[in-house]
């Protein structure tokens, strides 16, 4: 019985790393157990972990997104608002781990190559994209959720923005919805 988390990226190159701790903290003791290294895609622009959703006890669904789509002071240039899923299995365990230090040898997280979903994608006739339904990417994703089982039985998988997705937002925050 254990709860995951994604730490800011502290220790590992500040802005400019692309090394995340996950860790996992024992919900009896409240005390972390383990950390785990994940990598992510690069290091630009707002990039970083927003959400971490567990499948099972070590399987995730992790959302990496970059500070560039539709919000204040839009930048929609290269947006990356991708969802991996990822298997903790035979990591190694970083707790003691300078993880921005050049010679650190670990076995990070295991992440799938493709994105299991990529929410800036373009549309192709089979799947439809957020921009071929009217708009383009918000500039940041925040939240991912698994919910109920639906009838075909597939699961819904619901995406959540912060209010920097308002196209009335203001400079000072202010929203006109």
């Amino acid at each position: 019985l254990y709860a995951m988390l994604q730490s800011a990226m502290l220790d590992e190159g500040g802005s400019n790393g692309t090394v995340n701790r996950i860790v996992a903290f024992d919900t009896r003791t409240a005390r972390p157990r383990a950390q785990y290294g994940y990598r992510m895609e690069g290091n630009s622009q707002g990039r970083g972990i927003s959400a971490l959703v567990a499948i099972n006890d070590h399987e995730f669904l992790v959302l990496e997104r970059n500070n560039r789509g539709l919000g204040v002071d839009a930048n929609t240039a290269s947006p990356n608002k991708k969802v991996f899923r990822i298997d903790l299995s035979g990591a190694t365990d970083v707790s003691a781990i300078d993880l921005d230090d050049a010679a650190a040898v670990f076995t990070p997280v295991l992440k799938t190559a493709a994105p299991w979903l990529d929410l800036a994608a373009p549309a192709t006739l089979a799947e439809p994209s957020l921009a071929a339904l009217g708009g383009v990417s918000p500039e940041k994703w925040e939240g991912l959720a698994i919910g109920p089982k639906l009838k075909d039985g597939s699961y819904l998988v619901l995406a959540g923005t912060d209010n920097d997705y308002s196209v009335t937002q203001n400079g000072t925050g202010t929203q006109f919805d």
